[in-house]
């Protein structure tokens, strides 16, 4: 499947912080580079449907994103470097929240769990995170 950004613009106000992007994105590891406030950030908020264009279209498998919702968001991840997490909270606690949020039985969140770990790293999802850089807080255990 593609993912097309077709001339996908979004402007704030007096600011234009993506313009015209036209994208073909084919299965794979992709990754955006560019200077600080480049809109980046902008269009990764775009592509994974949180934010919408100003102007054009993300389509995924010829659909625009909006139209496949649940569908979409089961097979698009996205994870900003500042996430909205509660610093309390062990990866164990924090998976079995957002599983509620999301209305995912427990069971099933832990297996999720517990496959993404790769089994490695045992009584780590227990710990507090580590939170000394600006990605430590996404990783348990010691630093």
């Amino acid at each position: 499947m593609e993912l097309v950004l077709d001339h996908v613009t979004k402007r704030f106000r007096d600011k234009t912080a993506a313009e015209d992007i036209c994208l073909k994105l084919t299965p794979g590891v992709w990754g955006l580079l560019g200077a600080n406030g480049a809109g980046k950030t902008t269009l990764m908020r775009i592509i994974a449907g949180i934010l919408p264009p100003t102007s054009g279209d993300v389509l995924y498998g010829g659909v625009p994103i909006g139209k496949l919702g649940e569908q979409y968001r089961n097979i698009f991840g996205y994870l900003p470097q500042e996430f909205g997490y509660y610093p309390g909270y062990t990866p164990r606690q924090f998976l079995r929240y957002v599983a509620a949020f999301r209305g995912t039985q427990e069971n099933a969140a832990v297996i999720r769990r517990d496959a993404a770990a790769g089994g490695h790293r045992p009584g780590h999802a227990q710990r507090p995170p580590v939170a000394d850089s600006g990605r430590a807080h996404r990783r348990p255990g010691p630093p």
